[in-house]
């Protein structure tokens, strides 16, 4: 029995981590299709209903894997550490990525197929870390982050309609700590080991919540 940090499925397919490998199995037979050498790889996700799979590094890397042609296609938008979150855009298919540059904070929207930069989003201010993104209803979606203001570390949530901030709202520290405790362990497929250190955020972590319902509070 194969034990990942992370995994996911897509129905055709279960993609999995170890740490520094991802193992692509095929659901109907159990047979291994490929492993792919990824370092400090620990999350990752599938592209919608394609059969594509994205993983992250927290050495700057990211890695698209298309599983029906087996072509893994690596890049390194930074050589920063990168711990913050992703998500695949329900409409456009686009992958949004959390970055941390040499400049600040960004999101950066890859389009899948070329797996480049469609768009930059910069996270302007005193930003102390950007953590997770949540799609709502298009073009909706939502940022988690803290920032400091007058000495002082805030939390918050950024409402975003494209690719614009209409509104930002202030968290307390054990909601926004709830939200990036779930946003982790749901980020590497619920699985226990990814538990085991979204426990270190919030003891709540596997209650679900939504960046949405605390913002329209």
């Amino acid at each position: 029995m194969r034990k990942f940090i992370s995994e996911y499925q897509n129905g055709r397919y279960k993609a999995g981590s170890t740490g520094g490998t991802v193992i692509v199995i095929n659901l109907e037979t159990n047979e291994i299709i490929d492993k792919i050498k990824v370092p400090y790889c620990y999350c990752g996700t599938f592209v919608n209903d394609r059969d594509v799979f994205i993983a992250k590094s927290t050495a700057g890397y990211l890695l698209k894997y298309d599983i029906r042609t087996k072509a893994a296609t690596r890049i390194r938008p930074s050589s920063l550490t990168q711990d913050g979150g992703f998500a695949v855009c329900p409409w456009d298919n686009r992958f949004y990525n959390v970055e941390m540059t040499k400049k600040g904070f960004q999101i950066a929207i890859y389009d899948v197929d070329e797996f480049k930069p469609h768009k930059i989003v910069p996270i302007n201010g005193d930003i102390c870390n950007v953590n997770g993104i949540e799609f709502g209803d298009q073009p909706v979606w939502y940022v988690t982050f803290s920032y400091f203001y007058k000495g002082h570390v805030k939390k918050a949530i950024a409402k975003m309609k494209d690719c614009e901030s209409v509104e930002i709202k202030n968290i307390d520290y054990d909601v926004y700590d709830h939200i990036e405790g779930y946003e982790y362990w749901k980020r590497c497929g619920f699985t226990d080991d990814a538990g085991s250190i979204a426990v270190m955020s919030s003891d709540k972590f596997q209650i679900p919540i939504t960046m949405a319902e605390i913002f329209g509070q």
